[in-house]
């Protein structure tokens, strides 16, 4: 059917709200409105196929230009997950090896058109069927690199799944969908054959991201289809289910166009058809006339994998149906990386292979004074490992080499840490760990040797808080998502006055591997535990190209929590987040766009209520590079109402170990203001058990949002138990506005028993008062 951006009426077949008909061939158009919306599906959809009709242009552009006439065929790796009920082997819903098999050498003859009925497709279409140039293999690693047989069999949680069950169906088991073609085969509840997740145009927004979630991306078949003649031999167990899915994964619509006659499917070359198709009814034509009211000369085509006729019936892809799936498999998130995914090619076994198998600290934010780098190593050789050595290195330069002499037998794991580090707020660090020797040899392995992490420390401050960017970057940091360092830079951009600066994405003049990240403008981390009101006000300035809508740059506003280690998508703020022309503050510019003054200017204020009470948030403004013009983002400004004008809290003690053999302790408290006023002066009492001394501290400038360091002594400690107490009794000659905070207490204990090594103590035969060993109690609550 001719290309359109319109769309007509979709068939919408829920369970409940939705209604799925009986033995319902395929749900992927139903789940789409789950997680959409059926008010905001067609757009996502014009969206979508306007991409995509984009790329396919593109595409046969180039291809046109080039001089090679061989087929290019891709291969995809493909991870089968059969979620069971507890069942043996080939038993019921847990499917034996040779049934899935025989569904991957279906795919392969479907997909290359190798499918012994191909001669089965009408004269009429035979110019049009289509070799799609896929093939589709079990994995041969998993995501760590070990060997696999591309099957994962999981007891499920509950005997059967619908729709509604999706995301808890695909947590039972799951492989990175950026790597592996993810299909889960389960019992399917409502007689529904299966489902998929359809793919997303290459930036399609924050919040439609949120909906087509990276960890349920796939295909979803009921074991009853899956493959040919298990366990039955009923209309739909050919195993065109997964084909016809697999199709939905990789960007068809189904060829009646889920709407009928007047709907399109956006192939020319699969003719108008009024509705799915029943059974094998031979030759028909459901529609006189096509979508745009012209005579249709052609049958309808039930044989084409897109429809819902008998497996038997099916046949073919056509052309435009391969040069979409070819376009999106090239084009779109998690589609594209298939293609250099590693999830195919056997791994390397070697002999003598210890690999880092993730980093565990840091993360990529840091809020503490000092950390020690973590990671976790494991033995991935046939060898047992008796010694290696890692290293790290921060930002090029070599910091610590740890030699280790132990046993670790083939797969054994083992958490190697770090001198600690000493950080600095506003520091950026590239840490690098590398295994550089294993059993005294170099590491036969190089692939999993190596782990790098970007990590930055924010700033910590108060309210209120104001950026103009004249002198700098005002302690706001800048990163990818991804953790990288951000393009984000200072520039002059005219606002008030012509030599303002503002922070810019230069996404005009950004290169192709620039093109679809998004690049986060952070704030230092602000404390919302006792604030009664936040927002967030700051203008910035975009001028959309005057073709192609360019509907994939945008801003977006969000909050990270836990010191920015942790997004969750639904921190997006819905009141500011903008694509294309909704995000313009002024007319199309066909060439690089600076703001020429104020009037080029927006302004946007959002209310971070939301995230009242909670403590390390940072906000983040999201530029999406979508290879269209430049975005400024300019005065940013954060205020709070604080629900109390003087008030401190006692944060934290360092400096006071929990076992000790000095009678003298010099613990340092940690205070911080929380109200709305100026601290000048605290007068605070502290010591240990029975023993209590004053202390005042005087000329502070102690802002809201700031902390302080307050040194104390605690003396004349003897063996035994103690409670060190810290309280707060006046702030500026004043009572505390909230004094339930001023308090910590810490435990330790004081000890001047020795003993030699080796120690052994098997605890038989003597009291603890004998012992060198004690019991000692620490709560986390300090009471």
């Amino acid at each position: 059917m001719r290309y359109s951006l319109f769309f007509s009426a979709l068939i919408i077949c829920l369970i409940h709200s939705i209604n799925i008909q009986a033995q319902s061939r395929c749900g992927t158009v139903a789940l789409q409105q789950l997680h959409l919306g059926s008010t905001d599906y067609r757009e996502d959809e014009k969206q979508f196929e306007k991409w995509l009709y984009e790329r396919m242009l593109e595409r046969r552009q180039n291809l046109s230009f080039s001089l090679s006439g061989e087929k290019q065929v891709i291969t995809i790796p493909v991870v089968v997950h059969v979620i069971h009920n507890g069942q043996a082997v080939g038993v019921g819903d847990n499917i034996p090896d040779d049934q899935i098999f025989s569904q991957i050498t279906i795919l392969n003859q479907d997909y290359r058109r190798l499918n012994p009925d191909a001669s089965e497709t009408p004269s009429e279409f035979l110019p049009v069927a289509a070799d799609v140039e896929i093939d589709f293999v079990l994995a041969k690693r998993d995501p760590e690199g070990l060997p696999t047989t591309g099957i994962v069999r999981v007891q499920g949680s509950q005997p059967d799944y619908s729709l509604f069950n999706d995301e808890l169906l695909k947590s039972e088991s799951f492989w990175s969908t950026e790597d592996y073609l993810n299909i889960w085969v389960t019992d399917l509840n409502n007689d529904l054959l299966g489902y998929a997740q359809f793919p997303v145009s290459n930036l399609t927004g924050l919040t439609v991201d949120r909906e087509n979630n990276r960890l349920t991306d796939g295909i979803v078949v009921d074991f009853e289809y899956f493959g040919k003649d298990f366990p039955n031999n009923d209309p739909f167990s050919k195993g065109r289910t997964a084909t016809h899915e697999i199709g939905h994964f990789l960007g068809l619509r189904h060829v009646w166009g889920d709407g009928g006659c007047s709907a399109s499917d956006f192939c020319d070359d699969t003719p108008p058809q009024g509705d799915n198709t029943s059974g094998c009814p031979g030759l028909q034509d459901t529609c006189d006339l096509d979508e745009f009211g012209e005579l249709d000369p052609f049958q309808d085509m039930f044989q084409n994998y897109m429809d819902f006729s008998d497996d038997v019936c099916m046949n073919l892809f056509t052309i435009c149906q391969a040069n979409r799936m070819q376009t999106v498999i090239a084009e779109s998130p998690r589609r594209r990386t298939l293609l250099t995914s590693m999830g195919g090619i056997s791994p390397i076994i070697t002999t003598n292979d210890m690999g880092i198998r993730q980093i565990i600290s840091p993360e990529v934010s840091i809020c503490n004074d000092a950390f020690f780098p973590e990671i976790q190593v494991r033995n991935y050789g046939t060898n047992d490992v008796t010694s290696f050595k890692v290293t790290l290195k921060i930002n090029g330069l070599l910091i610590q080499t740890v030699e280790q002499t132990l046993t670790l037998q083939p797969l054994d794991l083992l958490p190697v840490t770090f001198q600690s580090i000493d950080v600095g707020q506003g520091e950026e660090m590239n840490f690098s760990f590398k295994v550089i020797e294993v059993n005294g040899v170099p590491d036969e392995n190089p692939e999993n040797d190596v782990k790098n992490i970007f990590a930055q420390v924010p700033f910590q401050l108060g309210f209120p808080l104001v950026a103009d960017f004249e002198s700098g970057n005002d302690n706001w940091m800048t990163r990818r998502f991804t953790g990288e360092a951000s393009t984000w830079q200072i520039s002059n951009a005219p606002l008030n006055t012509s030599d303002n600066q503002a922070y810019k994405i230069d996404i005009f003049n950004s290169t192709s591997n620039e093109f679809g990240h998004l690049e986060m403008l952070l704030s230092p981390v602000l404390d919302l535990e006792k604030v009664t009101s936040a927002e967030l006000q700051f203008k910035y300035a975009y001028a959309p190209l005057p073709v192609n809508e360019n509907f994939i740059d945008g801003l977006a506003v969000a909050v990270l929590t836990e010191c920015g280690t942790d997004f969750d998508p639904d921190n997006i703020l819905p009141d500011f987040e903008r694509y294309g022309n909704n995000l313009g503050t002024t007319t199309t510019k066909s060439s690089a766009f600076t703001p020429a003054g104020a009037a080029e200017w927006g302004d946007a204020t959002i209310s971070l209520n939301k995230f009242l009470g909670l403590k390390n948030v940072q906000v983040a403004i999201i530029a999406q590079n979508g290879g269209g013009n430049n975005i400024f983002v300019d005065e940013v400004e954060l205020f709070a109402n604080n629900q109390f004008i003087l008030d401190v809290k006692t944060t934290e003690v360092k400096g006071l170990p929990v076992i000790s053999c000095r009678t003298f302790q010099a613990p340092i408290v940690e205070i911080k203001n929380f109200g709305t006023k100026t601290i000048n002066s605290i007068d605070y009492v502290f010591g240990a058990n029975n023993s209590t001394n004053e202390g005042r501290l005087e000329g502070l400038t102690m802002e809201p949002g700031q902390s302080q360091s307050i040194a104390v002594g605690v003396s004349d400690l003897f063996e035994g138990e103690f409670e060190f107490n810290f309280e707060v009794v006046s702030i500026n000659d004043e009572q505390d506005d909230d004094p339930d905070d001023n308090t910590i207490i810490e435990k330790f204990r004081i000890t001047e028993r020795e003993d030699i090594l080796p120690l052994r103590e098997r605890f038989e035969q003597r009291s603890f008062d004998e012992l060198v060993w004690f019991p000692l109690s620490i709560t986390g609550d300090h009471n």
